[in-house]
């Protein structure tokens, strides 16, 4: 990361994505603890990363007993840098079983929103990345905006296959 604050100077802005699952292994962790968490993020923020983009499942649950913050809560409360959540916006399912299995995700509507603008009050991240739902409904931001959440155009496995390339 020193390499590339370097190579790029101080004013590019240096965004970092990790996750705390992995796709082969749910239980995958990068870190056990919020104190390792920390750590981690103390030796990047001071190698030069200017936002964490913090990867869950589902961004509404909690990382760790006793809390109920997210892996992008804590990572916003263990840091001063930007934070982008992600995980599961809009759905019930997660993507790996959104597409590896034959289930379809259903849209979690306007309670599964209200968590989002719950948590997102609350100072837990700075910024939401929205994957499944721009993919099936290029409209998403602005349905979400106007509180048209009935004409939100669910995603389906099928949305990856029709934009792949031939």
């Amino acid at each position: 990361m020193a390499a590339v604050r370097d190579a790029v100077g101080p004013g590019f802005p240096i965004s970092l994505r990790f996750s705390q699952w992995k796709e082969i292994d749910y239980g995958a962790r990068i870190v056990d603890t919020p104190g390792e968490l920390e750590t981690l993020l103390g030796i990047l923020r001071d190698a030069g990363v200017d936002l964490f983009h913090a990867s869950a499942r589902r961004f509404w649950i909690p990382e760790w007993e006793g809390s109920d913050l997210g892996i992008a809560g804590w990572t916003k409360k263990l840091t001063d840098a930007a934070v982008v959540a992600v995980g599961s916006v809009g759905y019930d399912l997660d993507v790996m079983d959104s597409l590896r299995t034959r289930k379809e995700a259903n849209p979690t509507g306007r309670a599964g929103l209200a968590e989002l603008l719950r948590r997102f009050n609350a100072g837990e991240f700075d910024l939401m990345s929205v994957g499944r739902g721009q993919i099936a409904d290029p409209q998403w931001v602005t349905k979400v905006r106007d509180g048209r959440f009935d004409e939100i155009r669910p995603f389906r496995r099928a949305d990856v296959r029709s934009q792949a390339a031939p």
